[in-house]
């Protein structure tokens, strides 16, 4: 399928930058900013805000009322959930949540980021990489960037900044890899810190790639994945490439979907913490309208209290909610009685690309 562009307009004299939802300064956005800048327009920013959680209190933004005061409008969504609630036929909407077929223009994609649009950013954002070797169901990258490749260098996206977050979708799929961790290493002597934001993939560890980790001025903390029970061997043997690492020093990604067995989602929560790793729950957006949303609601503030969470069991934490009426008595029994397996009930939906 051809791929589609975003609609540049030569000549215009004034532009809106419109970021829905991004949780970061949107580096499609900043890139689009740059572009108009060096052509001579004059370039505004709108951060809509809206949250990606179901149920949130949404306002449905009319994007034509601001359409005349410019030559062009250019919208970002990158959440589904924020569909329904932007509207504009004189927009030029992009975004994942729009289309996965839908790029910057090569002229406009080369540019570096145009970071005063947001005001005060404090660290580069960017892709080493683009693409990924995995074919996970709930993922849209495979379709949206195919196969993994490296389209920057590590100064092209780092810069000036002393600190970066990588965008990488699995820097550690990259053949490669290895010697762009020895010259984040080298750079992180002169104070560069890095993250990888979107998590690293802990079945591509080896004794090797797993130092140069360790020698990485890194933060806040190392992620990674246990997407799947089965996924168990991997885990196991990736942590015991990991033993420089501090106690609750690795967090994990871990995806729930209302199809997935709970006795799943428990055991790979209950083995993280017995072995000193956060969790940060990535819940399924199917998880929002099911029956037991009030059970993964609890459990991933649960897993996100890390005081709680490094020292008490989930029901613990329950139990600590409804003692102190902060939470109603039905909700505890529920999400207890659902730990303990003595009410499941699994919904055998599809899981939600977003």
């Amino acid at each position: 399928m051809a791929r589609e562009f975003a609609k540049l307009k030569r000549g215009a004299k004034k532009v809106l930058l419109v970021d829905a939802d991004s949780k970061l300064p949107n580096l499609a956005l900043l890139k689009l900013s740059r572009w108009y800048k060096e052509h001579g327009a004059e370039v505004e920013l709108l951060k809509l805000n809206l949250p990606y959680y179901p149920g949130k209190k949404k306002k449905r933004v009319y994007l034509d009322e601001l359409a005349d005061r410019f030559d062009i409008v250019h919208c970002s969504v990158v959440f589904t959930t924020s569909l329904g609630y932007i509207f504009g036929e004189r927009v030029d909407f992009g975004g994942t949540a729009i289309s996965l077929e839908k790029d910057l223009p090569e002229e406009v994609e080369k540019l570096p980021p145009d970071y005063s649009l947001y005001g005060k950013v404090e660290e580069a954002i960017g892709f080493l990489t683009r693409g990924c070797i995995r074919k996970c169901k709930f993922c849209v990258v495979p379709r949206k960037e195919g196969f993994i490749r490296q389209v920057a260098t590590v100064e092209e996206v780092v810069g000036n900044f002393s600190k970066v977050k990588f965008l990488d979708n699995n820097i550690l799929a990259l053949p490669t890899h290895e010697k762009i961790l020895a010259e984040l290493v080298e750079r992180g002597r002169s104070g560069l810190q890095v993250e990888f934001i979107q998590g690293l993939d802990i079945r591509l560890l080896t004794p090797s790639n797993s130092k140069l980790l360790s020698q990485l001025k890194y933060g806040p903390a190392y992620t990674f994945a246990f997407d799947d029970v089965k996924y168990k061997p991997f885990v196991e043997k990736g942590l015991s490439l990991l033993t420089w690492r501090k106690p609750w020093q690795i967090r994990f990604f871990v995806y729930v979907h209302p199809s997935m067995p709970i006795e799943h989602t428990k055991f790979r929560v209950e083995f993280l913490r017995k072995h000193k790793c956060l969790t940060y729950l990535m819940r399924d957006i199917s998880c929002f309208s099911h029956p037991l949303r009030d059970f993964y609601t609890q459990l991933a503030r649960y897993t996100n209290s890390v005081s709680f969470y490094t020292n008490h069991s989930f029901e613990e934490f329950v139990q600590f909610q409804r003692s102190h009426n902060l939470l109603p008595h039905s909700v505890a029994n529920l999400c207890i009685s659902t730990w303990n397996l003595k009410h499941i009930s699994h919904t055998p939906t599809q899981p939600t690309l977003f």
